[in-house]
């Protein structure tokens, strides 16, 4: 019997003997002869019944010579010691990892090496180029460690600059910009910082903000009495 009938014998439209399958559907039946379970139970089977002591499909020879290295690829890879029932699943092994490193090792390529990755301290921290800090009013020399006008200490001048440019300092700045405009009814002491209490000694009334302050010297009291003063 030749090789190709044993082969219609094990694999048909709806029975695969080899797996004690029963195939119902046309793709049932692509499915499962492509599958890898189908292909290692074929090898399997041929290991176990040879039948020239070697892979089946070393006795496969089309009529043509030139066809014979192709049916052999396409039912046999005999570097990796394989059996194939298709010509898709033989695609599909060829181009797989397993062959290709087999490949290589005929070859005499050597496998890549494995990239190490570098520690931690021989990595550089990227530089940051901090902009100078903006000068702001009641800055001390060390303004890049401390703001007087709001009695913050920094670490770094990063931090500094972060807190000029900050809404907490521009407050305070525009504050101390307004008691510089009004210093003409403000004593020596609140120009120095900005106090919670702002007097008027015109009025004799004291004002719990700047905001207040400056209302109270746009009122009609105040304009009064320093008239009247």
């Amino acid at each position: 019997m030749k090789s190709s009938d044993i082969d219609q014998d094990l694999f048909t439209d709806s029975y695969c003997k080899v797996c004690s399958a029963q195939l119902i559907s046309e793709s049932q039946r692509v499915a499962h002869y492509e599958s890898r379970k189908h292909a290692s139970k074929v090898r399997l089977y041929y290991m176990l019944h040879p039948r020239d002591g070697g892979c089946p499909a070393k006795r496969l020879r089309a009529e043509n010579g030139s066809d014979a290295d192709m049916v052999d690829k396409n039912k046999c890879c005999t570097l990796c010691n394989m059996s194939f029932t298709s010509a898709v699943v033989a695609d599909s092994h060829y181009q797989g990892k397993i062959h290709a490193k087999r490949l290589k090792l005929l070859l005499g390529e050597k496998p890549p090496l494995k990239t190490t990755a570098a520690p931690l301290s021989s990595l550089k921290a990227p530089r940051v180029d901090t902009a100078p800090v903006v000068a702001s009013p009641y800055q001390r020399r060390d303004s890049d460690r401390y703001c007087g006008l709001c009695a913050a200490w920094f670490n770094n001048p990063l931090m500094a600059q972060q807190h000029y440019e900050g809404k907490k300092h521009k407050k305070n700045a525009a504050r101390v910009a307004l008691l510089e405009q009004l210093g003409t009814s403000l004593d020596l002491g609140e120009l120095r910082g900005l106090r919670r209490t702002y007097r008027c000694t015109t009025c004799s009334v004291s004002l719990n903000s700047i905001e207040q302050y400056h209302a109270h010297l746009q009122g009609s009291k105040h304009q009064t009495n320093l008239k009247n003063k």
